[in-house]
């Protein structure tokens, strides 16, 4: 895939709808609706199908909170949930004139990408809406067109105008006479990232400025896909599960709010107790790269911290088989 170029420079104007278009796509009576009253035959001319985001062809990447269609809240019904960073969902279809999504998750920032080659930047919002990602010029042949939206920001971010949500993913919208694909991106290896901001990519858009402006650090500005975590997995062709969050230590985090990240990372969604099912991915290589956090007020002590980062090695251990490992951390 394409280096994505800044958010400051490509990322489009949103309203209350997620959007890639900064005038705007859905009609008025389709964008309040929630999900459970979405009906696709009266989207636009109503020649779609919704194509559900637990549907087997849809190929997921990362740490999913998956709802069957016997979800107890009808809300969630053939849905999946999410926040960790670079999570994403890939489509392979032919014979539609465009694709379009249906997302929530307000404060986060999505990469756009259309067979391969970034395509722009979406925002989801706080109530479910659907918008067009792409339209293809080559009208319904039978050309194949793969589609890929990647969530650009991490769990939670706080900033003093910036709070992210859990995000929802419903499906993707194509043509009812659409012909969807199995896709598989071809992943050699898959390679597990447990860290801070600088595995989330913190800031690695923004203009450069001193500590003192790290609270007016915005969503758009962050990117995870330009960040080294992305970059490394792309060289080995490996599938990447991020699980970062800025500010987060190993015994003890900047500002000491919230859990760790030794007791996070095992977690399906990030700012939520629910656990992830560490057998259904694998990793050929864990990268571990904590412990600059611990050293922030209300700093632990030496000992503290190596005790903590020997207990979240051991866990790791534990729970893979038989990966590779690299640890590194720039604590000082």
């Amino acid at each position: 895939m394409a280096h994505v170029p800044p958010a400051t420079a490509s990322v489009l104007n949103s309203s209350s709808q997620s959007t890639s278009d900064p005038e705007g796509v859905l009609p008025d009576d389709v964008s309040p609706l929630e999900v459970y009253n979405f009906d696709v035959n009266k989207y636009k001319d109503g020649s779609f199908q919704l194509v559900t985001a637990v549907d087997p062809r849809v190929f997921l990447s990362g740490r999913f909170l998956r709802h069957d269609e016997y979800a107890s809240r009808k809300t969630k019904v053939n849905s999946v949930q999410f926040d960790w960073p670079h999570c994403g969902f890939s489509i392979r279809v032919k014979r539609t004139r465009g694709v379009g999504i249906r997302l929530k998750g307000e404060g986060n920032y999505f990469n756009v990408f259309v067979d391969g080659e970034f395509k722009c930047i979406l925002r989801a919002s706080l109530k479910a809406s659907c918008c067009d990602v792409v339209t293809f010029d080559d009208d319904i042949g039978d050309e194949e067109h793969t589609v890929t939206i990647s969530k650009r920001t991490e769990p939670q971010m706080r900033g003093a105008v910036s709070t992210f949500k859990v995000c929802t993913f419903y499906g993707f919208v194509v043509d009812k006479a659409a012909v969807v694909l199995p896709c598989d991106p071809g992943f050699r290896h898959r390679i597990e990232f447990i860290g801070d901001s600088d595995t989330c990519g913190f800031g690695n858009e923004g203009v450069a400025t001193s500590s003192k402006g790290i609270f007016g650090m915005k969503g758009r500005m962050e990117n995870v896909y330009n960040g080294y975590a992305c970059i490394a997995a792309r060289m080995f062709h490996a599938e990447a599960h991020i699980l970062a969050w800025s500010g987060k230590g190993v015994k003890s985090n900047l500002g000491d709010w919230g859990p760790n990240m030794s007791s996070m990372w095992k977690n399906a969604i990030a700012s939520r107790e629910f656990p992830w099912d560490l057998n259904s991915w694998q990793p050929h290589a864990v990268v571990i790269n904590l412990g600059t956090q611990d050293l922030f007020p209300p700093a632990s002590s030496e000992a503290e911290i190596v005790e903590a980062y020997t207990a979240l090695l051991e866990d790791v251990r534990q729970r893979t088989t038989k990966p590779f490992y690299i640890y590194y951390t720039d604590a000082r």
